[in-house]
């Protein structure tokens, strides 16, 4: 890498960049805010942060470990829990509260993605970058759920905006809030480290360009940046200690058996690839597979020809120490935030082979929540490399920089000045003028794709619509005593309607946290005064089961549910 420095913006551009980056936020929060409460599905995993939350804030029981991660038995951060803790004591335990604080994060990746794409590639990557992410279905859907991968983008695009600005800058002070964004990223899944690992790279490259006294204050504050990470985790360290580092061993064992996968294909590594490239601008590459294949090659080959000096300014610019300046920043970029998207991606066929097998209805995007950021930066970057490049083809852009040349030569401005025309002028315009106008429409083209394809204003199994289930199933539920909830397939969990039974003050348990999965569901508890089955009908066709009446009787008949006690399945 190159410690080469791009201009800042000129004075002058600040109050456009100030107002790009306000319209930018301003159609992110349209997209995301508004019926907050009612857009995001609430199912096993959101009612299970709620469970964790109520726990702290209502009997004190201090987390020290993040959501189960859903292989191994290990779990991630447990910083998801702490930053969403304030707005739901706030809140007073609605999930509304915890679910604005994901869409405020949401809000905020556009932001970084914009200032991490301004700063490395010009105002055009900027702008392209943060439209994206700011208009993406997928980015929104992502900014409307309470799930821990959800804080991933934002921790990732603060890293690499922070990053860039103290390698660009010459400023190690930044790597603290790069160090910030790394621990939220890390602590929201632990595939993180895939992107954020390679990402670290540049501070190890910072600080072997330094010498002398700036080595000295680089490091400084790298260490600075190493104790922030740390210090997150030192809930995870009690735990350990306390459990004899069960969460270490559980990694150990996933990691000793192979990841629980089997041996990558090519075809494997084509659709991780495929998902990875193109998931943020055009959602699941089922939906059209054609515009995915398009986005994805337009990456891949905008990025090798950018990392390999593409876009260089043309031989009569570059003398011009600014444009030359530029050009090595944004290669620059573009080796290393390309190279740390190339390394996940293969750290992705290794641990993330999931991603392979599209299901609609069972997600796996969190598994690449990390590269989806720096995803955004590239293409700005590349977008806006490519309009300035078509820029400077046009003969009149040549023009003007022989014009510029003559001008600092302090040469006669009207001596030797030749009029751009004739066929050949006329045609190379043109060209560049329709090339332009064709990138103009693919970025509108996917800008509206994504509008168009924007996620329903009402989940029909968001919070309100289970909370209405849960009221329904009390009333038919004996008045008095605890409510066991039990789920089927017994591999899913229901808490959901554990938590809101507790919300409509109706004492409610899932299964024993040590039960197991996958095998026959647990005893009810003898003090429960009824049981609540509930079904998830995803899993009917695979079962053969369908809800509303066999799954749950087939479940029935498995337990050792006393038949003198009460039970109801909705």
């Amino acid at each position: 890498m190159t410690g080469a420095t791009a201009a800042r913006p000129p004075s002058g551009r600040v109050g456009l960049d100030l107002l790009v980056l306000g319209a930018l936020l301003g159609v992110a929060a349209l997209l995301r805010l508004p019926g907050l409460e009612a857009r995001g599905a609430f199912d096993a995993d959101q009612g299970r942060t709620m469970l964790a939350l109520e726990a702290w804030l209502r009997s004190g029981d201090v987390p020290l470990l993040g959501p189960p991660a859903s292989v191994g038995g290990f779990h991630h951060g447990v910083l998801y829990y702490y930053l969403l803790a304030p707005a739901a004591l706030i809140g007073g335990l609605e999930p509304g509260a915890a679910v604005a604080v994901v869409a405020l994060a949401g809000i905020a990746t556009v932001g970084l993605v914009w200032f991490a794409a301004r700063s490395s590639g010009g105002p055009v990557a900027g702008l392209v970058a943060g439209l994206f992410a700011a208009v993406s279905a997928s980015e929104v859907a992502r900014s409307t759920s309470l799930w821990n991968p959800n804080i991933v983008p934002a921790g990732v695009a603060l890293v690499v905006a922070a990053g860039w600005t103290a390698w660009e800058q010459r400023r190690p002070g930044w790597w603290l809030a790069a160090a910030a964004g790394a621990a939220i990223a890390l602590h929201g899944h632990l595939l993180s480290l895939l992107v954020v690992g390679p990402l670290a790279a540049l501070a190890v490259a910072d600080l072997a360009r330094s010498r002398g006294a700036e080595r000295r204050r680089t490091a400084s504050w790298l260490a600075g940046a190493a104790l922030v990470v740390g210090l997150t985790y030192l809930p995870l360290l009690v735990e350990e200690l306390q459990a004899g580092f069960a969460e270490a061993r559980g990694v150990a064992a996933f990691v000793g058996g192979g990841g629980g996968s089997e041996a990558p294909t090519a075809w494997t590594v084509l659709v991780i690839v495929l998902r990875v490239a193109s998931w943020t601008l055009v959602g699941l590459p089922t939906r059209a597979p054609g515009l995915a294949f398009l986005v994805a090659a337009a990456l891949v080959v905008g990025v090798v020809w950018l990392a390999a000096g593409g876009a260089r300014p043309p031989a009569d610019d570059r003398a011009d120490e600014k444009a030359t300046g530029r050009w090595a920043a944004r290669r620059t970029a573009v080796r290393w935030l390309g190279g740390s998207l190339g390394l996940a991606v293969l750290g992705l066929v290794v641990a993330g082979r999931a991603l392979a097998t599209v299901v609609e209805a069972l997600p796996v995007n969190q598994y690449h929540a990390a590269a989806d950021p720096v995803v955004l930066v590239l293409v700005g970057i590349a977008v806006g490399a490519l309009w300035t490049a078509l820029g400077q083809a046009r003969p009149g852009a040549r023009a003007d920089r022989a014009a510029r040349t003559r001008n600092a030569a302090g040469a006669d401005q009207t001596a030797g000045a030749h009029p751009v025309g004739g066929p050949s002028g006329r045609s190379a315009t043109i060209a560049a003028t329709t090339l332009r106008g064709v990138l103009v429409t693919a970025v509108a083209g996917l800008v509206l794709w994504n509008l168009a394809s924007q996620p329903p204003t009402r989940a029909p199994d968001a919070w309100p619509a289970v909370e209405a289930a849960a009221r329904r199933a009390a009333a038919a539920l004996p008045a008095e005593g605890p409510v066991a909830v039990r789920s089927v397939p017994t591999f899913t969990a229901p808490d959901a309607y554990v938590f809101a039974l507790h919300a409509i003050g109706r004492p409610a348990a899932g299964p024993p946290p040590d039960s197991g999965l996958g095998d026959a569901a647990p005893p009810a508890p003898n003090e429960a005064a009824a049981l609540l089955v509930v079904c998830d009908d995803r899993f009917a066709a695979p079962t053969g089961q369908p809800c509303n009446g066999p799954a749950e009787a087939a479940w029935l008949g498995e337990c050792q549910w006393p038949s003198r006690r009460p039970h109801l399945w909705p």
